[in-house]
């Protein structure tokens, strides 16, 4: 099984580097090689519409291509064009992958990043810091209106 799942890391590196770094699948979950070698991936939240003050979407980074093999449960180069983003919203309730929310409006920038351990919700803002989410956390509406909330609190929006 160890040396299928090398054989299937090597395949994608080597997809990735056929397609200069990045690659898009069908379903829009984008692979990337980043600048530090480490390896990545994003989608947009599955059927959000356009916002024009909002961003939500799934991210998902490691410096080892095999733990992303792992996380994807993927066996074969195939079945990365099945990657969908409704399947990173099933990674994030598992606590593998990060919800980015970001607010954006002319001169006005505010972001947090969203992960769960167990049951628990955090969020942590640019400055690094996490707090704990006791805002239930389901909908785009939830994320936004936490980021919103949270935004006000600090005196950023």
């Amino acid at each position: 099984m160890r040396c299928h799942m090398k054989l299937v890391s090597k395949n994608i590196l080597n997809l990735l580097e056929e397609y200069c770094g990045v690659y898009r699948n069908p379903l829009g979950v984008e692979f990337a090689i980043l600048p530090d070698d480490s390896i990545s991936f994003a989608a947009p939240w599955p059927g959000l519409e356009d916002n024009e003050c909002y961003e939500l979407g799934f991210t998902f980074e490691t410096d080892k291509i095999d733990k992303l093999v792992t996380i994807l449960q993927i066996s074969t180069l195939q079945q990365l064009n099945s990657v969908a983003p409704s399947y990173l919203l099933t990674l994030y309730h598992q606590g593998k992958v990060v919800v980015n929310c970001i607010f954006e409006q002319k001169r006005v920038y505010y972001a947090l990043d969203f992960f769960k351990i167990g049951t628990n919700a955090y969020a942590v803002g640019a400055d690094g810091e996490g707090y704990l989410v006791s805002d239930p956390l389901e909908t785009p509406e939830d994320f936004y209106r936490y980021l919103w909330k949270h935004g006000r609190m600090n005196r950023r929006l």
